[in-house]
């Protein structure tokens, strides 16, 4: 099920667009073929509800204007082909094997949900949950859509262990 709506308003000194989205129950890799290039995809059911508003010029602009906000559920997906998390999963595999969990299950998830908001080009969550063979893993921070800065803490449960990490720089 896919439905949107959308709003143009050209009153006032700057024009405004507010785009509206829902979907339930999307096949993920289709619709990122469609709207990507497809160097890196995502497959999994995807039920989103979205509310974007910009303002300006549409372009990088009007990204930096942008407001909204965003809730996601994410059901057996897996990223596939994108480099820094395949680099990533080979440095922690060694670790990961020694908890009892292997490492696909950095690019393979049961469930995700996050609920984030948009705010002058940044993109922000307090609850990201991300969860993998009982192993549960969660995310609070920001990523800045312009220059692509991350600023995130994660919280990582796998078995009977903690593990707690910032992450900072660039995607």
């Amino acid at each position: 099920t896919v439905s949107g709506d959308a709003a143009l308003d050209w009153r006032g000194p700057t024009s405004r667009t507010t785009v509206t989205t829902h979907l339930e129950g999307v096949q993920t890799e289709p619709l990122l073929g469609a709207i990507q290039d497809p160097r890196w995809t995502l497959r999994g059911m995807m039920t989103l509800d979205s509310k974007i508003e910009l303002s300006g010029q549409l372009g990088p602009g009007a990204l930096a204007r942008a407001s909204g906000q965003t809730d996601i559920t994410l059901t057996n997906g897996r990223v596939i082909g994108y480099a820094p998390l395949e680099r990533l999963s080979k440095t922690v595999d060694p670790f990961l094997k020694g908890t009892g969990i292997s490492s696909s299950a950095l690019s393979e998830v049961d469930r995700l949900s996050a609920h984030w908001t948009l705010d002058g080009g940044t993109l922000r969550t307090r609850d990201l949950m991300l969860l993998r063979d009982g192993a549960k893993f969660y995310a609070a921070g920001s990523i800045n859509l312009l220059n692509q800065a991350l600023d995130i803490d994660v919280t990582a449960r796998l078995a009977k262990i903690t593990i707690e990490a910032r992450v900072q720089g660039t995607s």
